[in-house]
């Protein structure tokens, strides 16, 4: 088992953490890229709106714009923490 104070460890643990959202993060836009088609076809006709179809959009722009800040977090640099530096 590895020491959780060691840097490598930890290191490497932030490393796949940022790995698996960006899967994540991908995996979602990957899914909204193929849908995107159905949704112009059945959802953008010149109707009017119901309940229904405003409850779609906002549930589906809701769930991609709400990953935006995730991605900046876990992708931008933190300028507040010091890294690990050896010494």
């Amino acid at each position: 088992m590895a020491n959780r104070e060691d840097p490598v460890f930890i290191i490497r643990s932030q490393d796949y953490n940022r790995a698996s959202i960006a899967a994540c993060i991908g995996v979602l836009y990957y899914d909204f890229a193929l849908t995107l088609g159905s949704e112009v076809r059945l959802y953008w006709r010149k109707e009017k709106w119901s309940w229904t179809r405003s409850f779609f959009f906002l549930n589906r722009y809701t769930a991609l714009a709400a990953h935006v800040p995730i991605a900046f977090e876990f992708f931008l640099p933190d300028l507040s923490e010091k890294r690990y530096e050896p010494q």
